[in-house]
């Protein structure tokens, strides 16, 4: 049975390798992917350190090759401004849900107007990270 829905609730560690999977077998049916930890288990998760180890954001890639995708929220972890971006670019208003709790804490406030601007334009909707 293909997988449209993926929800992941308090697994203690995101997961690249998983992502990296889902978005290669199931390109063709994924729509919904939720991801959602805490941030109290690790004071500072931040998911670029993870992706170091990979050499891609899995987010960017799930959103190049998922075309069906239209949801993605990601809680707990601390997510690079850039990548953010690169995802509203890649699925525009296709994508009806971008929901995440952090973004990079070197970014200041001023700094980061420019970033929630483009990605609100590319998704057709005003966005701001929780």
């Amino acid at each position: 049975m293909p997988l449209s829905h993926l929800k992941v609730l308090f697994c203690e560690r995101i997961n690249c390798e998983a992502l990296e999977y889902l978005s290669r077998n199931y390109k063709d049916t994924l729509r919904s992917m939720v991801w959602i930890d805490s941030m109290r288990i690790e004071e500072y998760r931040n998911i670029m350190e993870l992706v170091l180890r990979t050499e891609q954001d899995p987010l960017v890639m799930m959103a190049w090759r998922c075309k069906k995708l239209q949801e993605i929220v990601i809680h707990g972890y601390v997510l690079d401004p850039h990548n953010l971006v690169g995802v509203s670019r890649l699925r525009g208003r296709e994508l009806q849900l971008l929901e995440v709790s952090r973004v990079d804490l070197s970014v200041s406030s001023v700094m980061m107007a420019p970033f929630i601007e483009e990605i609100s334009t590319q998704l057709g909707q005003k966005w701001c990270p929780l």
